[in-house]
């Protein structure tokens, strides 16, 4: 079976292709840099928006056990959610009790259910944080000195990122006002 073509723009609209194209006939984007665009977009398109520590720690901006210190701080709250979310049917009880009845679930449940196969972190973080008044992971970075708000605001605004022109001033390839007038100079903007 032959490798998936890197350059694959299926996902992409006519335009964004086009822009790709005079783009990289000019200079102005790298094949590579496409490529890890693309690679990128078929991530969100297959997993959704993508996990903050995720992103952070791929960039080595932070060290995965700044993560796992993150969870392991708020195990117990998250370990008594938990019961919040069978009763509220998110969970099954049979869920609820493999989850329970796994030794790591005492460290980090939430590797437990992503690992489990019954719900991603990024859900449970969101549920959570939508209940619960804690620290989420930037907040807790921030306040424990691992990333600065720059860095923070930065990462959070890549992990929104969906289209090239985006992703290009995100990853600061080419600036705002660069992308806009090619853009108009293509019929796009």
């Amino acid at each position: 079976m032959a490798a998936a073509d890197p350059l694959d723009t299926s996902l992409l609209e006519p335009d964004e292709v086009r822009f790709a194209k005079v783009l990289m006939g000019n200079n102005l984007l790298t094949r590579e840099d496409f490529a890890r665009f693309l690679t990128e977009r078929r991530r969100f398109d297959t997993d959704g928006k993508r996990y903050l520590g995720d992103l952070l720690v791929d960039r080595g901006l932070i060290k995965s056990e700044d993560v796992e210190a993150f969870f392991r701080e708020n195990n117990q709250r998250y370990l008594t959610f938990l019961d919040d979310l069978t009763e509220a049917a998110y969970l099954s009880r049979a869920q609820f009790r493999e989850v329970m009845e796994d030794a790591e679930s005492a460290v980090n449940v939430v590797n437990t259910l992503e690992r489990r196969s019954i719900m991603t972190k990024a859900n449970f973080i969101q549920l959570f944080s939508k209940r619960v008044n804690a620290l989420r992971l930037g907040d807790w970075l921030l306040t424990h000195r691992k990333i600065d708000k720059a860095t923070l605001e930065k990462t959070l605004n890549h992990q929104r990122v969906y289209r090239l022109e985006d992703w290009l001033v995100t990853e600061g390839l080419m600036g705002k006002e660069k992308v806009t007038a090619i853009q108009r100079k293509l019929g796009m903007a």
